[in-house]
């Protein structure tokens, strides 16, 4: 279909930040702004997993429990969620 994953987005001036781009509220922000424009943007999004998942995350609710003690980032994304109701 015209227009499918055809779109990247890339975040510059954060290099000196060691901050994942959805603990940095304003790139949050923006990308809130811009789902809320365009809900339907990641069927434009490049197959790019990780620039997908941090997009993903910057428009979750999220609760930082504590640091990641040295995992990496694909093995924080393999990690199984507790169900909070259990």
């Amino acid at each position: 279909s015209r227009g499918y994953a055809s779109f990247i987005i890339t975040f510059n001036g954060y290099d000196d930040i060691p901050d994942s781009v959805f603990d940095i509220m304003d790139l949050r922000k923006y990308v809130q702004g811009l789902f809320s424009r365009v809900p339907h943007l990641f069927f434009y999004m490049a197959n790019m997993p990780e620039v997908r998942d941090n997009l993903l995350l910057c428009i979750c609710d999220f609760e930082k429990i504590g640091k990641n003690h040295g995992l990496s980032y694909e093995a924080l994304l393999e990690m199984p969620l507790e169900d909070p109701d259990s």
